[in-house]
């Protein structure tokens, strides 16, 4: 149903932002619902977000200036609306990708440019074509037995003596015998001697 801006001549804008062909859209300018919208995300993009009420009305929605600055504020906050800006920002980066990149190519040989600028732009360059220096990094990773792998340890430790694991371990050896778990502290019962050589 027609609004009385809509019928309003003073209100009616053309949109100024062209839109691409919809085949040169990517999927989040395509499910915008309408080619205002497309506008407005464009407008947006091309301003740097300056001033949504100007995308606003630069995609041809019609208001006064406190409509649009409502209008434009809930547009920002559409999500698809937010998908389409930052799908469209980054086609935008892509293609200032080769501008940048002639830029850089310039400076290096640019003769007023110092050697240091000189080389951060060179190492730009290496960074960002695979040819970045390595780095090493060495991890060290120190595995310390649970109470039940210690208590294991020495079970075997004493059989290889001939001791009893129980005699050697005490209530830690009563609890293994029943499978359960331990947090009783081990205590060597009688001579040692030897068992230092197997751990």
């Amino acid at each position: 149903m027609p609004t009385q801006e809509d019928a309003d001549p003073r209100y009616k804008r053309e949109m100024t932002v062209p839109i691409p062909d919809r085949g040169d859209l990517g999927p989040a300018m395509k499910a915008l619902s309408t080619d205002r919208q497309r506008a407005f995300v464009i407008a947006m993009v091309y301003q740097g977000g300056k001033n949504a009420s100007r995308a606003y009305k630069e995609a041809g929605y019609s208001g006064n200036d406190d409509v649009c600055k409502v209008e434009a504020h809930r547009l920002m906050h559409d999500g698809r609306v937010r998908d389409a800006i930052r799908e469209t920002s980054y086609g935008m980066m892509g293609g200032a990708a080769m501008m940048a990149t002639a830029f850089i190519i310039d400076m290096i040989e640019d003769e007023n440019v110092s050697r240091r600028d000189k080389f951060k732009a060179a190492q730009m360059i290496l960074n960002r074509t695979g040819l970045h220096e390595t780095t090493e990094q060495r991890i060290t990773v120190k595995k310390e037995d649970n109470e039940h792998e210690k208590i294991e340890k020495a079970v075997a430790l004493a059989q290889k003596l001939g001791i009893d694991p129980r005699e050697l371990l005490g209530q830690a050896g009563i609890a293994y015998d029943r499978g359960e778990p331990t947090d009783v502290e081990a205590e060597l019962v009688g001579s040692n001697e030897g068992i230092e050589d197997l751990l």
